[in-house]
């Protein structure tokens, strides 16, 4: 993530790092325990990281730590920042939302059943993810609620391994009011952003 001439880098060593984006002189690093395979979010005044261990961290631009919170699982999943809230997905197969300024939970949507490691995408005040139960979901962004959910196509026309084909790898996109998303079956679902 890159803002106000930083660059911010999470690494497989647990190293969150700061550098500067014009020279390339690292800042600051921040140890959080275990591999960061989540882009970092910086909004509001904040860097966020998550790791393998399902810590997520809020940091100052200067490096303190401002608050963490641990899931239930791996948080692979990229966050992204919806109505003064965090947003992520977890291996559990559920959604968080932790507030943006304080770390404390928000509300969690359980409706996933497996896990959930692609970043999800902020549009209208929804939240659209992918997750590896075959579903892709659409929640509201103030309270976690289901708005709609819908079977991937990879997995609705895959033989065999459904679950495989799930539509999540890949962060869907919504442009124009249309949810695109792509799966391993080489498929891109595009459905009605707003009922699925």
């Amino acid at each position: 993530a890159v803002a106000d001439g930083v660059v911010y880098v999470g690494a497989n060593d647990g190293n969150l790092r700061a550098f500067n984006a014009k020279s390339g002189k690292e800042l600051w690093s921040a140890d959080t325990g275990a591999e960061i395979l989540a882009e970092p979010l910086v909004a509001g005044g904040k860097v966020y990281s998550a790791n393998g261990l399902g810590v997520v961290s809020a940091y100052t631009p200067a490096g303190k730590k401002v608050w963490s919170f641990t899931a239930g699982d791996a948080v692979y999943s990229s966050p992204v920042k919806a109505e003064g809230k965090v947003i992520f997905g977890c291996n559990d197969g559920w959604l968080y939302a932790l507030d943006a300024d304080t770390g404390k939970v928000a509300w969690v949507n359980k409706d996933g059943t497996y896990a959930v490691e692609s970043k999800p995408f902020v549009w209208h005040g929804n939240v659209y993810y992918g997750a590896w139960d075959e579903y892709i979901r659409c929640v509201a962004a103030k309270t976690g609620k289901l708005v709609w959910q819908q079977l991937g196509e990879g997995s609705r026309v895959a033989k065999g391994a459904k679950r495989y084909y799930s539509p999540a790898d890949a962060m869907p996109v919504v442009v124009e009011g249309k949810l695109m998303m792509a799966d391993r079956n080489m498929m891109l679902s595009i459905l009605n952003a707003e009922t699925g």
